[in-house]
């Protein structure tokens, strides 16, 4: 891109991506940024995670470039990606929630005034996490005894969030059969 005057069209700066032409990448990335922060916020009323999506979309499309076949407009596939990322965003973080009020009732459950009780069912759950496996069992500890966030479980077990998500989905189902708790 050596006419820095000239203005590209989006099909021409793909090419030039497809290429591997960083600048375009940018080129394209600040020519839509503030549109898809706004259509990503409306969805997911977060600014801070809208902006990490738009990041997070742009990274997959510089991945993507030797696969993507865009034809007429690039507009419509950022939208539908940017729409994409948000609704996984707000099933993971209902998810989440979800967990979280879970434990809630297990840890409701399991703390009593009377020491005796609070004892014996605290062993339960004890009796009940060794049935976890290992990486679900530990990553539940962490999270919800230790206080660990689910970025953090991530980056120190050196996995990602999906597997953080699914570790500790499935310690929750297993501790929820094992004590007879029906999902709320």
């Amino acid at each position: 891109m050596s006419d820095t005057k000239k203005t590209y069209t989006d099909i021409e700066l793909l090419r030039q991506m497809r290429e591997g032409n960083q600048a375009a990448l940018a080129i394209l990335y600040e020519r839509y940024r503030s549109w898809l922060i706004r259509e990503a916020y409306c969805l997911i009323k977060d600014a801070p995670a809208a902006e990490d999506l738009i990041q997070d979309v742009f990274t997959s499309v510089w991945n993507l470039r030797a696969k993507l076949e865009i034809k007429n407009s690039f507009q419509p596939y950022l939208l539908t990606a940017v729409t994409n990322r948000c609704l996984n965003f707000l099933r993971s973080k209902q998810q989440q929630q979800n967990h979280d009020a879970e434990y809630q009732y297990i840890k409701d459950w399991s703390t009593s005034p009377e020491p005796f009780e609070r004892e014996e069912l605290g062993r339960l759950l004890e009796q009940a996490l060794q049935r976890v496996p290992p990486a679900a069992r530990k990553t539940f500890i962490l999270q919800y005894q230790e206080g660990y966030s689910q970025k953090d479980i991530a980056e120190e077990q050196n996995i990602s969030k999906q597997v953080v998500r699914n570790n500790t989905s499935l310690a929750l189902k297993i501790l929820r059969e094992i004590l007879g708790f029906k999902k709320k």
